[in-house]
Formats: C-alpha cells, structure tokens, sequence
C-alpha cells in the first residue's frame, strides 16, 4: 500500500518543520505502547495538516493541535503553560508521555522555539527527543539523553536558558 501527503495548505519549504509533530506523535504513540500502524500515521499527518500547522508550517504544530489530537482519541491529557516548577515536575510524575514546546532562550525570543518529546525511563531518568547538542570534541551532533531526573531539569535542558511555553501530559487511553 502506498501513502501520498497532500499539504495543500502547508508552504513545501515548511513541511519538514511540520513533519516533526508527526514524528515526536508516533514517538508517544508507542511509549503508551499503541498502535502505530500506517493508517494511524496517515490519519496524524491529516490531522495536523488540516488542524494544526502554525503559520502554514513554519512554526511546526500547535501544542492545542496536540493537546486535542490526544484528547479526542480517549487519552488521559492536561495542558499547561504554567512555569511553577512543582507544577512541572508534577505532571512528569503522573503522566507517562510529556510533549513540551519551550523557548530556546526566555531572555530572548529571536532564538526560536523548540518542541521536544519527554518520555521517562524505569530508572527515573528523563529522556528528551529531539534534542540535540554538537559534542565539541568529535564535531558530531547527540542526543541530549543524560541526567535528568526530574521534568524541570529536561526542560531546562532544552536550550541555552529554557523557559516551558506549553506542556502536555498524556497518559494510556481513558480505561486502560
């Protein structure tokens, strides 16, 4: 079987921005161990297609298309914009799949946005991807995948001086 995206109102040149919602969604998709088959990709991509390209793609996808993706499918959601770090570290205790859209810099917003996927693994370490740092010595770009152990802690991790725009926590499917 083959798939076609058709991105009629997505700017081609900002497609591959868009392309990371989908991605960090299938990420979460299997941490809360669905399905993620080719028709469940296909129906993410439309929906984010028709719902939620900021500014025709070239901001990637809205936290509220998020949130609502999740939200409409039965999941367990919350969405914050709430800086406070008990709150943050709160949501990474109760909820299994974190996506979090943060300033790379609060002081300073030309810098961007970056938006990252945050699972946590058994040992309590936090993961974060999509998030990656040029190892000085090797010339090589890593994932940022050590030594966090609270949600706060990634969070300030995912660029030089991070500040939370939006969090969204998912859990399992509503009665799993």
């Amino acid at each position: 079987m083959t798939y076609t995206l058709h991105c009629a109102d997505v700017n081609p040149s900002n497609y591959y921005i868009l392309k990371i919602g989908f991605i960090f969604c299938r990420i979460y998709l299997a941490a809360l161990q669905e399905n993620v088959s080719p028709d469940i990709m296909v129906e993410l991509i439309s929906s984010f297609e028709r719902n939620g390209a900021a500014l025709n793609g070239k901001f990637g996808v809205a936290p509220r298309a998020i949130y609502e993706y999740f939200t409409e499918r039965g999941f367990e959601t919350i969405a914050v914009t709430d800086n406070n770090i008990e709150a943050i570290n709160r949501i990474g205790n109760d909820f299994c799949a974190i996506i979090v859209t943060a300033y790379n810099n609060k002081n300073d917003i030309t810098d961007m946005i970056h938006t990252v996927c945050i699972t946590r693994r058994e040992n309590g370490e936090y993961v974060i991807h999509n998030e990656y740092r040029k190892n000085t010595a090797s010339g090589i770009w890593e994932e940022n995948r050590t030594g966090m152990f609270t949600l706060a802690d990634a969070i300030a991790k995912i660029g030089r001086d991070s500040a939370a725009i939006c969090i969204i926590g998912i859990n399992h499917r509503n009665g799993n």
